[in-house]
């Protein structure tokens, strides 16, 4: 856990009559202390316009004064507070953050109340960091997140971190076990962790597989044994694509020509199935 006991406040002071040549501060547990502060007595800072204490005591409230000497020796002392030095880090619940890879983006996803804290709800800091281990960050450091075009399709309840791996050069390697660790920080810098489980970087693509137009009423009958004449359906079935670390699923498409083209119909998912049947079309010579 990560603390800092110090208090470090600066203000602005201006006598437009005759200029301020002190500043005192001091603290004490109660505003009724003004006249004489018991927790720490004036203490001059010349024309400084800021006062830095170490001698901080946690989670007890005080006050603090601060007077302005003019040359004419006239003052005004201000009193602000009541301040509270809380020690309370972020609190992380041990719920699942997962880790999906998304074209070029590894996308870690937490719910938004993994990481809790009573005083500040709102205004956590998120950090991720990647690493060979959980709490790791030996392969990227941890980075404040950024809002990317990939990480606006989660839940409206999950908070959503993308690492773009075209900027992580030789950092990551393909098909090596990685763990994404988040870090909430509150306001005073305190934080809790929590990391995911290990999940593998995949890099390279499957083989090239083979399509076959297939018979829409038979799935044994090639392209070759028959001549498609229904303009209602089309089927095919494929096989090929392989990957030697992960399972491969599918999206099939109709298009006009060879390739990415997909204007006859939109990508439709299969799973791992490899054959699929169009149904319903309107298709021309």
């Amino acid at each position: 856990m990560y603390t800092v006991h110090k208090l470090d406040v600066r203000w602005e002071g201006e006598d437009a009559e005759s200029p301020i040549h002190n500043y005192e501060v001091g603290v004490a547990e109660t505003s009724s202390q003004e006249a004489a502060p018991d927790l720490l007595s004036y203490h001059s800072t010349g024309t400084i316009e800021q006062f830095i204490s170490h001698h901080v005591n946690t989670m007890k409230m005080f006050y603090m004064f601060i007077r302005a000497i003019n040359r004419a020796m006239l003052e005004t002392t201000i009193t602000l507070g009541p301040f509270i030095v809380d020690t309370t880090a972020p609190v992380y619940d041990n719920s699942v953050i997962s880790v999906t890879l998304q074209e070029v983006f590894i996308l870690g996803k937490w719910s938004s109340t993994a990481f809790q804290h009573s005083d500040e709800p709102q205004l956590l800091a998120y950090e991720v960091a990647l690493g060979t281990d959980k709490c790791l960050e030996d392969v990227i450091a941890f980075q404040y997140i950024t809002v990317v075009a990939a990480c606006t399709g989660f839940w409206i309840d999950c908070v959503c971190a993308g690492l773009d791996t075209r900027q992580l050069g030789d950092f990551l390697h393909s098909d090596h076990t990685y763990y994404l660790t988040v870090r909430a920080s509150n306001g005073a810098g305190l934080f809790a962790t929590g990391s995911s489980d290990d999940f593998t970087h995949v890099a390279e693509f499957p083989d090239i597989g083979v399509v076959i137009e297939i018979n829409p009423e038979s799935t044994h009958i090639d392209t070759a044994d028959f001549k498609q004449i229904d303009d209602a359906d089309i089927a095919c079935r494929w096989n090929g694509f392989e990957h030697p670390h992960v399972e491969v699923t599918y999206m099939v498409a109709l298009g006009t020509a060879p390739g990415t083209i997909n204007n006859i119909t939109a990508f439709i998912s299969t799973g791992q199935h490899t054959s699929y049947k169009f149904i319903n079309l309107s298709l021309t010579e």
